[in-house]
């Protein structure tokens, strides 16, 4: 295995958003736990069927454990690990000082790139998290591989 560069098209942008290295990954694995889990298992505990109610419920949540410098750190990390097409430009790192520009007054943008960083390093891991959720909840598997 090796580490991976994946281009994200965002609003019209190109994003080359490279994997997070082992050592890394694991600093943020720790982190996104202690930050999304008490969401996530809110989601879990009330029944994730999307109504309003629960949604609600796992943003007050997350509302209460989430603080700037984590947004902060993950912009940081992420940034470190990404290029951006700026045009005439061309490719350019992503730091945190050309995101303060890049993003301003764009923070709807600012979070999807953000989702795609996540999605890129960690769905398998949530694949595989929801999965037992659902085996915890009597959802049969698909497949017995899954």
């Amino acid at each position: 295995m090796s580490i991976e560069c994946i281009r994200k098209e965002i609003d019209g942008t190109t994003y080359y958003i490279t994997q997070l290295g082992a050592k890394e990954g694991r600093r943020m694995l720790v982190r996104l736990t202690r930050i999304l889990g008490p969401s996530a298992g809110q989601l879990m505990c009330q029944g994730s069927d999307g109504s309003l109610g629960h949604v609600a419920a796992a943003l007050l949540e997350l509302s209460s454990v989430l603080t700037e410098a984590d947004l902060d750190h993950m912009c940081e990390v992420f940034g470190n690990n990404c290029d951006v097409n700026m045009g005439a430009k061309g490719r350019q790192p992503l730091t945190l000082d050309i995101q303060d520009i890049w993003f301003a007054g764009q923070y709807d943008v600012m979070l999807r790139w953000l989702a795609a960083c996540l999605e890129i390093n960690f769905a398998p891991l949530w694949r595989m998290w929801t999965k037992g959720q659902k085996r915890v909840a009597g959802v049969k598997p698909k497949s017995p591989l899954t």
